[in-house]
């Protein structure tokens, strides 16, 4: 039988993570990468529940913890940092796609202030930027005046 979203969002959100966390770390090490840097974008319904996303938000839930397994892990044995970002809604093709383009306008607008992709890039650099002695372990991200 034919998996329903379900389990797609599943699959999708936890298991290829998992995966990723397995063999990205393993050939980093392998290779003799001992301080590098990996990243997760997550999503800010890792962190907290909106509107009827429960389902959604298990799974956010879950990269979050996945996250810092791996954060714990690579900690004992090598320097390699690991940084989760989750944003809020960016403003994205995909976010009017997913949401069906008349309701998706309806919901963005109804939403607010949205995140520019530049946002999460501006993130991305400000954790890379970091002393190597400092783990900038989370950065959660919402758009100014933004209830959500």
């Amino acid at each position: 039988s034919r998996p329903d979203w379900r389990t797609n969002a599943s699959n999708v959100g936890c298991q290829c993570r998992r995966f990723g966390f397995v063999l990205l770390p393993s050939s980093m090490l392998s290779r003799g990468i001992n301080d590098g840097h990996i990243f997760n974008i997550n999503s800010m319904s890792g962190h907290r529940i909106t509107g009827m996303m429960n389902f959604y938000a298990a799974t956010k839930f879950a990269v979050t913890a996945l996250t810092e397994g791996l954060r714990r892990e690579l900690a004992v044995k090598s320097r390699i940092r690991v940084t989760a970002i989750s944003p809020a809604m960016v403003e994205t093709d995909f976010v009017t796609r997913a949401l069906g383009d008349e309701n998706g306008k309806e919901v963005i607008q109804s939403v607010g202030n949205l995140l520019k992709t530049q946002d999460i890039v501006d993130a991305l650099i400000y954790a890379l930027s970091a002393p190597e002695s400092t783990q900038i372990s989370d950065i959660l991200i919402r758009p100014t005046g933004n209830l959500l």
